[in-house]
């Protein structure tokens, strides 16, 4: 919490009283509102699938109808990838922090949670990929 503090008072916006949260419960309800943007940078990559789920259904639960996350992730070439990628000077695994996981693998995780993917551009020097997740419509 207090270097989420000083990240704030970094970028000079500690007069805006914003609000911060400690939570593996992913609670985001708890901030009363619901949001237009929400951001997961360099999260995904140290959870396990099931985690991200839930993370997803969480975050699904606050975002306005035409909210968005943006999340990155380590991308592997294929599903169930099991061998270590280098990515510059990080090294993914799929059983172990930091993880790498499939587009594919991704789409299906938001799926279960309502969510859609897409693929968004981006130049990151730790060579993760960006996500565009979305609600699906609702019937």
């Amino acid at each position: 919490m207090e270097a989420g503090k000083l990240e704030v008072a970094a970028v000079g916006l500690s007069d805006k009283e914003p609000n911060l949260l400690v939570s593996d419960e992913f609670e985001l309800s708890r901030f009363g509102t619901q949001f237009d943007y929400a951001l997961a940078i360099s999260f995904f990559t140290h959870l396990y699938m099931n985690h991200i789920v839930h993370c997803l259904v969480e975050t699904n639960r606050v975002l306005k109808a035409n909210g968005k996350l943006y999340a990155t992730f380590f991308e592997s070439p294929y599903s169930g990838y099991s061998h270590p990628i280098v990515h510059g000077e990080i090294t993914t695994n799929y059983v172990s922090d930091p993880f790498h996981y499939s587009l594919e693998e991704m789409k299906a995780l938001a799926s279960v949670a309502g969510m859609g993917i897409e693929p968004d551009d981006w130049c990151n020097p730790r060579r993760q990929k960006m996500l565009c997740i979305t609600q699906l419509a609702k019937a």
